[in-house]
């Protein structure tokens, strides 16, 4: 007897399959999950933030400095933009000195000093039937506003908030 003859065929194993996952698997996808999600709402929430101050920096680049409103136009976009991200009563009824103050505290530090010059002159200009001054510099410091104000930071409305309170 040949005791080769004994043995039996070679069985080939079955393949392994892929299902089902190890649980690595599972917490690396519920993961990427969460993650894609969380990114969304935050992309969702910061470009929502910003779509006014997008909206109103668009505006500004319309403007033409000639135009004899030039300056009203500017002082109401000021006010629509500070409107939309402040709270609006107290802001609403601020005009001249005050609300050149209010815009001013808005802004860092290193950028007040030339902002407020640049607010009084606007104040200045808008009641007057030729300014005195070029529109430009007026257009280019609340373009400088609205770049360094916007959206406002919790200080900024919790300082907004205390300023109107002294002023009511």
């Amino acid at each position: 007897m040949n005791p080769l003859e004994q043995l039996n065929d070679i069985h080939v194993p079955d393949s392994v399959s892929v299902w089902p996952l190890a649980w690595g698997w599972w917490l690396l996808m519920g993961v990427s999950i969460l993650v894609v999600c969380v990114v969304t709402v935050w992309l969702y929430r910061y470009l929502s933030a910003r779509r006014v101050k997008r909206m109103a920096l668009q505006e500004l680049r319309t403007l033409n400095p000639d135009n004899p409103t030039v300056y009203s136009e500017v002082n109401q976009l000021l006010k629509r933009v500070a409107l939309a991200y402040f709270p609006s009563a107290p802001i609403a009824s601020l005009y001249g000195e005050q609300w050149c103050n209010f815009l001013t505290q808005q802004l860092p530090d290193n950028k007040q000093q030339d902002f407020k010059q640049a607010c009084i002159q606007l104040q200045q200009n808008l009641y007057q039937k030729t300014p005195e001054s070029s529109a430009e510099s007026v257009i280019d410091s609340a373009k400088t506003w609205i770049q360094h104000s916007l959206p406002p930071t919790q200080k900024q409305l919790e300082r907004a908030q205390v300023s109107e309170v002294s002023h009511v």
